[in-house]
């Protein structure tokens, strides 16, 4: 039983924390609740058969009841945070990668198909997951299918995406599964490119331009996010020399009409069009999402 008067001298002000971190504090809190509680939605909570045998999901998915339905004997676990499952008769396998861009998963590829192989061909039956069943877990099944049912990237990613429609591997997976691809069978049937939408420059798999239009928009939001977030991260004592900055440049060339327009053509200006609100971006990836889980 925890003692009271730890809990009180762990308090946030007894650190010292002014009024506006515990808001903070008590802010993220709730964002990390949020992004929980999406993960038990139907949309990341399924439990989704890829193949025979082979089922693909995220944290919310790996339930005692969803085990015992599909008659699960093996549990890969593609995340570094999510705790191994202890369960009578099945074992349980870590690949410990981050969901980054820059993390190497594509040296795990090789020896974790061959696990997943394994498995099937000994009449087992698998569930990788990781937190969201998204983005990792997604990145292994699409190697499995390459690698042992000779699928190319694209039809691989179409086939895992077809029956669950939310995995979104993330562009540094994407990348090194066109290598995989090439390793395993010889040639690319995908390759990355670089568009411009909105104002904002992103990047994608060249066939969801076509295919995967959804992801082209969530792809640009993200971005939007991301250079939004970048505008508001300026601290005050960095405007503030900026300001001056500007202020002597003013002071010491002439301040003519002529030079003042001379001076805004020279000056970078931001597009409003390149941000998003963050009330704009939580309603268009709430409405993108929900049309992904209702297809």
């Amino acid at each position: 039983m925890n003692n009271p008067e730890k809990d009180k001298t762990s308090s946030p002000q007894r650190h010292g924390q002014t009024q506006s971190q515990q808001t903070q504090v008590g802010s993220n809190d709730q964002e990390n609740l949020q992004q929980f509680s999406i993960l038990l939605t139907p949309a990341y909570a399924a439990f989704s058969q890829i193949i025979d045998g082979l089922f693909l999901t995220g944290v919310g998915g790996m339930t005692f009841d969803n085990f015992r339905k599909n008659k699960i004997t093996n549990i890969i676990n593609c995340t570094r945070e999510a705790p191994n499952w202890r369960l009578p008769g099945v074992e349980c396998f870590r690949i410990a990668v981050d969901d980054s861009p820059t993390e190497d998963l594509l040296s795990h590829l090789d020896s974790a198909t061959d696990k997943i192989y394994s498995i099937l061909s000994n009449g087992g039956r698998a569930v990788v997951h990781c937190v969201a069943g998204v983005s990792r877990s997604a990145s292994l099944v699409i190697a499995y299918l390459i690698k042992y049912k000779k699928m190319t990237l694209h039809d691989a990613y179409n086939h895992v995406q077809s029956r669950r429609r939310v995995i979104r591997p993330n562009n540094g997976f994407f990348k090194q599964l066109i290598t995989f691809e090439k390793k395993i069978l010889g040639s690319n049937s995908v390759k990355m490119v670089t568009l411009l939408r909105d104002d904002v420059q992103i990047e994608i798999p060249d066939f969801f331009e076509k295919e995967h239009k959804r992801f082209v928009i969530l792809e640009t939001l993200k971005v939007k996010a991301a250079n939004l977030r970048t505008a508001q991260s300026a601290t005050p004592s960095t405007m503030a020399s900026t300001s001056e900055n500007s202020n002597s440049i003013v002071t010491n060339e002439s301040s003519t009409p002529q030079n003042s327009a001379q001076s805004s053509k020279e000056s970078p200006t931001i597009n409003s069009s390149s941000t998003v609100s963050p009330e704009e971006e939580k309603k268009l990836t709430d409405s993108s999402l929900d049309h992904i889980s209702k297809e």
